[in-house]
């Protein structure tokens, strides 16, 4: 077995993002459905849900508990300019009045299944294009950052946003959702929309990312220091670095990690949130098992290749800081909603979330939850990937260690000799609850030994069996869970396994 890695007890989870659904988690998850968003996702076993989202999160008026208004309604509370946001579901939401309140009181429903909350902070919106108007502050905005010091309007929106932005933790706070974990800020560093390039770019001498690192450990301080957050002395921050696609075609991507990360106040921030979406050809029509290999070596490939690009990423990987990863997105395939439900992308992405431990992940979150392969639109059923995705969310639940597990003799998985038998064997601060995830990626069942990890009888739970046609969409085949009268357990063709 390889090395101990250390982890957050309570780190594998799902993203949420529900702009437009009224307060989602009391919700039927379709029109008819007797299953509620908070009965779908305590079936999910997640262990931890993102607030408010992702991208929804730099457009959040923590205050109203939804989405900004647009420009034209004049709230004296923030409103965006839809023109400037550059994402569409930001933009149609808002331009349609469509967004809906998110409270915080709602998501309690959904922390009392046993979830954490990870919340992200907007340090975005609104723009100065607000504080500029006559509902802001009405007068010239001097958004230079640094150039005076906290007396620089830069600083002055950054204390007006912190001050909008935390509400949502006072409010939690108030429904009794313990805070520890908080995201500060989104994706920045992409600048694909207007408002993050106005307020993250080169200033002063410096470039956005250093800007950036000036914001994030500004705010950070200030939320270490809020008389308001009871529980600031426990606050855990990570700050947004940069893992995008291995054909990197923006210099503000590229060099990002280079610029920000060393910037950081460590003594505030151990954590880097890395967001990536890796396209392996998952679109093929016959996903026989040397295709499901051939694929999953190919986005393996590209991982690798954009982890071993020193000029962006030996900032996080390789420096004396001892810098974790929270992978709060991490995708096999952006091609389209019917790949992402076959079941070889589905074992592709579960082989990511363990791949991301490998790449120092201590917190790991499946996009999306309210994803149709991950819950019945209309049923509200755990659909194909959020079956395969519980043994790993009940392994790692209540774990802080986890272990690669070997398995000598079985076939290779491709080039880098790695094998089609992946797993992680968790275990708690004292050795105890220990509980493995596995997944066989061949097409034949294979039998292993697991004496050495568990000392007892092993408990079997197989998530999803394709070996039949596994390029189908939909549920898996084959769900059972059995107990083995010894430790040599057999994996399903095309499984992913809890044992215990």
């Amino acid at each position: 077995m390889d090395p101990e890695i250390t982890l957050l007890d309570d780190g594998f989870g799902y993203n949420t993002r529900f702009p437009e659904t009224a307060e989602p988690w009391g919700s039927p998850v379709g029109a008819g459905s007797a299953t509620t968003w908070t009965s779908a996702l305590d079936a999910s076993f997640a262990n931890c849900i993102r607030y408010p989202g992702g991208t929804v999160a730099n457009f959040w008026g923590a205050q109203q508990d939804k989405l900004f208004s647009k420009k034209a309604s004049h709230n004296p509370s923030g409103w965006i300019d839809v023109n400037k946001v550059g994402f569409d579901i930001i933009t149609n939401a808002v331009n349609a009045d469509a967004q809906q309140v998110n409270s915080l009181a709602d998501l309690k429903k959904a922390y009392n299944t046993g979830v954490s909350v990870l919340f992200v902070m907007n340090l975005v919106t609104p723009g100065k294009d607000f504080y500029a108007s006559a509902e802001g502050w009405n007068r010239t905005i001097n958004d230079h950052p640094g150039t005076s010091g906290q007396n620089d309007d830069w600083y002055k929106m950054l204390d007006a946003r912190y001050e909008k932005s935390k509400q949502m933790l006072i409010k939690a706070q108030q429904q009794g959702i313990t805070v520890k974990y908080i995201e500060i800020g989104n994706e920045v560093y992409l600048a694909n929309a207007t408002y993050y390039a106005e307020v993250f770019s080169a200033y002063g001498g410096r470039s956005a990312g250093e800007n950036y690192a000036i914001a994030a450990n500004y705010i950070a301080n200030k939320l270490k220091n809020d008389p308001d957050l009871t529980n600031r002395n426990n606050f855990i921050f990570s700050v947004p670095g940069a893992a995008e696609k291995v054909d990197f075609t923006s210099s503000r991507i590229l060099d990002w990690n280079s610029q920000m990360v060393p910037s950081l106040n460590t003594d505030l921030f151990d954590y880097i949130t890395l967001h990536s979406y890796q396209e392996a050809d998952l679109t093929i029509d016959n996903f026989t098992a040397a295709n499901v290999k051939s694929n999953i070596s190919t986005w393996l490939d590209n991982m690798n290749q954009t982890f071993t690009d020193k000029s962006t990423y030996s900032y996080i990987l390789n420096t004396d800081k001892k810098w974790r990863v929270w992978w709060n997105e991490l995708g096999i395939t952006q091609k389209s909603a019917a790949v992402e439900k076959k079941w070889g992308a589905i074992l592709a992405q579960v082989f990511a979330a363990l791949w991301s431990l490998e790449k120092k992940g201590a917190l790991y979150m499946q996009p999306n939850l309210n994803n149709t392969n991950v819950v019945d639109p209309n049923t509200g059923a755990i659909k194909g990937k959020g079956y395969a995705f519980i043994p790993l969310m009940q392994a790692s639940r209540d774990n802080i260690k986890a272990r690669k597990l070997k398995f000598p003799g079985s076939p290779t998985l491709g080039p880098g000799g790695r094998t089609v038998l992946q797993g992680y064997l968790f275990s708690n601060a004292s050795g105890g609850n220990k509980k493995a995830c596995i997944i066989n990626l061949s097409d034949q069942p294979i039998a292993v030994d697991l004496s050495d990890a568990f000392p007892g009888m092993a408990q079997l739970a197989i998530s999803g069996e394709k070996s039949a046609d596994p390029n189908n969409a939909g549920d898996p085949d084959h769900v059972s869970y059995h107990t083995n009268p010894s430790n040599n357990v057999t994996l399903d063709a095309y499984s992913v396994n809890l044992v215990r």
